[in-house]
């Protein structure tokens, strides 16, 4: 291999099977061929094999095409998965019609020869420490006349997935020179390195190829999706830039079209060559196995599991800290609905309770974000929304854009004879699809156990049914209590300004609330009362102070503190002081390096706070 003029135009003309760089599917290009970081379909055995496993379930492509002037192509290619495994195997047959045999000076001799060319591809991806590799094996065959050659060659991929984004990487047609007749010459190796934003409607990608025949060329294209019920379209457009110093700048461009039912999808690509013409492109795209519902039911379960998993392994409390926040941003705010009571001579109330059973769950986790029950209900006063057991997607879709939910929890309660029946739902607020369901049957004493085992399906973390010993075969109920007056004094600064410590106070006091155990006093009612009194809370960071504070205000609990800067470190100290008793049941100290962690320290604490106060 000549190295120093590889990747330039100095090589062009020098590989053999150069129908290996003839792409498959008119969805990748009517987007510029940068499809190696996005090879989201049937396709991806021949784009970046490690996509295999971005398929939900088994999903077969397929064309016949004609290409420029008498050639065309054939190709099928199909993915089965196998979780969490992924195989691929495909087949792309080019050809043309017979053609008269012209020899030499004395023209044509009356007879036809043939020509064509075969890949055939198998496929394999695996997932392996958060990325997707994969690899395709390919047999080659080449045909004109009567010479022929044949060769073996493989691709490698790796593709890395991120919640809104991913890159892949590939390596194309590795392997021995390709020889035909009495010639060899190598195989038009390719390296190609893609990325690709994508929400629900769009994709942008960009691909830079990197062809040890030919300089670089890069990549781009844009797909837009649109849904109406079972029927989704699909525009798309593309350019790309290795035609274009031979052919003209307008052979850069391509366009697409598609139309899908379900799982069946068609495509459509157009695209100019110069004087040479113009070619159109259809193939389809059938899939098995799982709707689209089920697809977006498996994905979101596959995430939540990945990242419960990445918690629970988590090597630090830092790393801990940063994969629930990854958690939090990702389900958004989850709103619970009140669950509907059925049945003859069930309590009415029960559904009540138990929505408040699953909401104290949820929020002593810390690791969801609960649109609290009051804003909910007015929500659904407002949207004139009086619900009995689940709604339909208009009416999600409206609520979850009134609340600002990415996610809703709901249920029924059914009373059968001496059983009491639930089934929970958790469903997405966009596309109004049920995600995950909890059917269970037992009795009234069974049903707050219940609750906390469905908060760990959705976290992963014990939460109240571990830490505060609700257990089977223990309590089977959680322990049933008023919420507690709580006033939280500002913090003292020290070394840091008064606002940043005012702040660190506020935090807390907004997770206390949304912790469902405490009542907090209002910070300006707060300050109004020891204005009476003339009592200076800046200051405050003893128990006695504390406590002389909570008879003040008359609340149960009072929360001091302090917010320090020494060097490049910030330090919190807290003290949870119980006023009857003039004791401090609970207290904490954290650092760290910068105010950005502030927020999730302030969760963490918030979070043991409740925990103390369920234990007592």
């Amino acid at each position: 291999m000549d190295w120093v003029h590889a990747f330039s135009r100095d090589k062009v003309g020098t590989t053999g099977a150069n129908f290996l760089k003839i792409s498959p599917g008119a969805r990748a290009r009517g987007m510029g061929e940068a499809f190696v970081g996005v090879a989201d379909d049937a396709h991806s055995a021949w784009w970046n094999p490690a996509a295999l496993l971005s398929l939900k379930g088994m999903e077969v492509a397929l064309a016949h095409e004609l290409w420029l002037e008498t050639i065309k192509q054939d190709f099928v290619y199909l993915v089965q998965p196998l979780y969490p495994d992924a195989i691929g195997m495909g087949i792309s047959y080019f050809w043309m019609e017979p053609m008269d045999r012209i020899d030499g000076a004395s023209g044509p001799s009356g007879e036809k020869f043939s020509a064509y060319d075969l890949v055939g591809t198998l496929s394999y991806a695996r997932p392996w420490f958060g990325l997707s590799l994969g690899g395709s094996l390919k047999y080659i065959q080449q045909k004109i006349d009567r010479t022929s050659g044949s060769s073996v060659a493989l691709d490698l991929g790796i593709l890395k997935t991120y919640s809104h984004s991913q890159w892949g990487l590939g390596i194309r047609n590795i392997g021995p020179s390709f020889k035909f007749g009495n010639r060899s010459h190598p195989l038009p190796l390719t390296t190609m390195l893609g990325l690709s934003y994508y929400s629900d409607k769009v994709i942008i990608a960009g691909e830079l190829d990197l062809p040890i025949d030919n300089a670089p060329s890069f990549g781009i294209g844009i797909e837009h999706k649109e849904r109406f019920g079972a029927f989704h379209t699909s525009g798309r457009v593309g350019y790309r830039t290795n035609t274009v110093k031979d052919l003209g700048y307008l052979t850069g461009l391509s366009a697409g079209l598609g139309l899908g039912i379900n799982r069946f999808n068609i495509d459509y690509s157009w695209k100019p060559w110069g004087d040479l013409g113009t070619t159109h492109h259809i193939s389809l795209r059938i899939g098995f196995g799982m709707t689209e519902a089920e697809e977006r039911q498996l994905t979101f379960l596959r995430r939540l599991e990945r990242l419960k998993k990445a918690i629970k392994e988590a090597a630090s409390d830092r790393e801990r800290e940063k994969r629930t926040e990854e958690l939090r941003d990702w389900l958004g705010w989850i709103a619970i609905l009140e669950f509907a009571s059925i049945g003859q001579g069930i309590d009415p109330a029960l559904g009540r309770e138990l929505t408040r059973e699953l909401e104290t769950h949820l929020a002593a986790t810390g690791l969801v974000k609960m649109i609290g029950r009051k804003y909910v209900d007015e929500a659904m006063e407002e949207e004139r929304i009086d619900l009995v057991g689940f709604p339909g997607k208009k009416t999600l879709l409206s609520l979850g854009q009134t609340l600002g939910a990415g996610y809703f929890i709901m249920g029924t309660v059914l009373k059968t004879s001496e059983l009491y029946e639930i089934d929970l739902r958790l469903a997405e607020t966009r596309a109004g699809t049920v995600l995950v369901k909890w059917q269970y049957s037992g009795k009234k004493e069974e049903l707050p156990l219940l609750m906390a085992r469905i908060s760990k399906e959705i976290t992963g973390h014990p939460g109240l049914e571990e830490e505060t010993g609700i257990q089977e075969g223990k309590d089977k109920s959680l322990p049933q209590r008023d919420k507690i007056s709580v006033a939280v004094v500002r913090f003292k600064a020290e070394n840091v300004s008064e606002s940043e410590a005012t702040i660190c106070s506020d935090l807390l006091r907004t997770n206390l609330v949304n912790m469902q155990f405490f009542t907090l006093v209002d910070r300006e009612y707060m300050g109004t009362i020891l204005k009476e009194q003339k009592f200076q809370q800046t200051g405050c960071t003893t128990q006695e102070c504390a406590v002389k504070i909570g008879k003040i205000l008359n609340v149960e609990k009072v929360i001091v503190g302090k917010l320090a800067r020494l060097k490049d470190k910030y330090y919190l100290f807290i003290s949870f002081v119980d006023v009857e008793r003039g004791l401090i049941e609970y207290s904490a100290n954290r650092n760290f390096g910068s105010l950005d962690k502030m927020e999730s320290i302030i969760k963490n604490l918030s979070r043991k706070m409740a925990l103390e106060v369920v234990k007592d």
